[in-house]
């Protein structure tokens, strides 16, 4: 199709000379000095391209009328091209020795001024070559692509650093991050003990005993890691939980203390001991579900008559007697301290006293040590005799 094309378009020429292979040139045009070695060069660059298009043709005979249509105008365009090379290497010596000169301006073409059969393959060689190597526009690169992923988990890394340092509500133990949901902070404090019965271990990370129990602490909490009216829980002191550590009145570690989780000051302190054993019967025997309103059945004869009592108070009476037990609690607490300051204050004077005599009393007993040492003395000699008869 593009030699008809052609064909339509330039005179006809005459049969080409003998080729050597597939659409090559003579071999007196390939010869270095026929022509200048810069084009002759060239000309074997656009060879191989014709080679590698015609193989392609035969591997693809097949073309759809698209790609016909731009094949045929770049081989138009490319003959105008090929036209203008044939017209700079028509100096070179031709077979037989003798030189063309090129046409002078005016004057007509010669028939063989006519691209020939093997241009317009390089022509179309050499379109298709461009065509294959331009870059298409619009898309993202791999570069670029590699970039924006960089961009992306940076801006999400600093993101995460900076909720994570906020200490904000989010689920970190999924990934990797943070405590276990059941290491309680002030912002999981209510979330997790709403509607519970806690038991929590305050603790220190660089502490000993908190270590030493650490083991005995977990094996709890996975006894009652289903529950859902008793929480284990633990608490750092040093890390997230520093305030609720400090809202608890939390002194040493580990500190133990149970009761109810919306008055964290008022949860009791846990005094027994510390393994396994001892932890699991104190949760056994005192936590979980106990008598109350909405538990009627967990509730002895008397606990039900004394809560239809409280039932019959009205708001502001109720509140008024809670007011006064827990002031009535907070005098005991407060009485409870003036008798240990002042049992202090008398052990302080008790052994001030104490330290005074017992000063008063070495000084003759040195003394009176020293003689007993003399007299159990063995046999003297003369001089010490007379020094001892002397003093």
């Amino acid at each position: 199709q593009v030699a008809r094309v052609c064909s339509n378009q330039y005179p006809a020429s005459p049969p080409p000379p003998p080729r050597v292979g597939l659409f090559k040139l003579p071999p007196a045009a390939l010869q270095p000095t026929s022509l200048p070695h810069s084009l002759t060069r060239k000309m074997a660059e656009e060879e191989e391209e014709v080679a590698a298009v015609a193989e392609a043709e035969v591997a693809a005979p097949d073309m759809q009328p698209e790609q016909t249509a731009a094949t045929t105008a770049t081989a138009m365009e490319g003959a105008a091209t090929t036209a203008t090379m044939e017209t700079a290497a028509s100096a070179a010596p031709t077979e037989n020795g003798a030189v063309e000169k090129p046409a002078a301006e005016g004057e007509e073409k010669k028939p063989s001024e006519a691209p020939t059969a093997e241009a317009r393959p390089k022509a179309t060689a050499k379109a298709v070559k461009a065509k294959a190597k331009a870059p298409e526009s619009g898309g993202i690169t791999n570069g670029e692509c590699c970039l924006i992923v960089v961009l992306v988990t940076a801006m999400l890394g600093a993101i995460l650093a900076i909720l994570y340092a906020v200490d904000a509500p989010l689920p970190w133990s999924l990934i990797g991050l943070g405590p276990p949901e059941w290491e309680l902070s002030p912002s999981t404090w209510e979330a997790q003990t709403a509607g519970k019965e806690v038991f929590v271990k305050f603790y220190a990370p660089w502490c000993g005993h908190c270590k030493a129990m650490a083991k005995d602490w977990d094996k709890l909490h996975g006894d009652y890691a289903n529950s859902t009216d008793i929480l284990i829980a633990k608490v750092d002191c040093i890390g997230a939980g520093k305030k609720l550590c400090t809202e608890a009145g939390v002194r040493g570690f580990p500190t133990l203390k149970y009761g109810d989780p919306s008055d964290i000051k008022g949860m009791s302190d846990y005094k027994g001991g510390r393994s396994y054993k001892a932890l699991s019967e104190f949760a056994a025997a005192n936590l979980g579900s106990r008598c109350a309103p909405d538990k009627l059945d967990l509730c002895t004869e008397d606990e039900k008559v004394e809560i239809k009592r409280l039932l019959s108070l009205g708001p502001q009476k109720l509140q008024e007697m809670i007011d006064e037990k827990v002031a009535a609690i907070k005098a005991k607490e407060a009485e409870f301290t003036a008798v240990t300051e002042d049992l202090t204050a008398q052990y302080n004077k008790a052994q001030t006293d104490k330290d005074e005599a017992k000063a008063k009393l070495k000084e003759p007993l040195g003394l009176a040590k020293a003689v007993m040492r003399e007299k159990n003395t063995p046999t003297k000699s003369p001089e010490a005799a007379e020094g001892t008869a002397e003093l």
